[in-house]
């Protein structure tokens, strides 16, 4: 029987850019992972594993700064667990997601495990993607942060202060 563990996280990363007519469109920070990482050359969000005894939206605050540098206007918990199964070690896994929303124009520093990064729309991003929690992901942020004035409930800005995680001034 397949052992099912949680030991990575997903972090979708935004920014929102004014439209000129008094609202904004959404882009979305797509990463390319490098040849020495599994699945090289495909795109994605940041990703990382969980350190032992890490809270699982710890984890993915220290994946966006050493992946990318960037600290996150707000960090949010998404309403959904991405999850897959690896037949090499017969686990399935279950992956809280989060969601960053970065400053328009904050620098992006790659670490080594990419090779590039892009700014691009959602729907090239769902274009990129190659698994379905991934895209399915981005469409479930998209609603609940988006097209919708978040809820309070999901932002962790104040628990990642607490933590001694950055936080991009306002």
């Amino acid at each position: 029987m397949p052992e099912i563990v949680s030991c990575f996280v997903d972090c979708h990363v935004f920014r929102l850019r004014p439209d000129g007519n008094g609202g904004s469109r959404d882009e979305w920070l797509l990463l390319k992972r490098a040849p020495h990482i599994r699945l090289p050359g495909s795109w994605q969000m940041v990703s990382g594993t969980i350190e032992p005894g890490e809270k699982a939206y710890v984890a993915a605050a220290r994946e966006l700064q050493e992946e990318t540098g960037l600290a996150p206007l707000h960090f949010y918990q998404v309403s959904f667990v991405n999850r897959f199964y690896l037949a090499a070690t017969d686990q399935v896994v279950l992956t809280p997601v989060f969601a960053a929303e970065v400053p328009l124009g904050a620098p992006v520093t790659l670490s080594d495990e990419h090779t590039d990064y892009e700014w691009v729309t959602p729907e090239e991003a769902l274009r990129r993607f190659p698994w379905p929690g991934q895209r399915e992901s981005l469409a479930i942020i998209r609603d609940q942060f988006i097209l919708h004035e978040p809820r309070m409930e999901s932002r962790l800005d104040a628990l990642l202060l607490s933590q001694g995680q950055r936080v991009a001034p306002k």
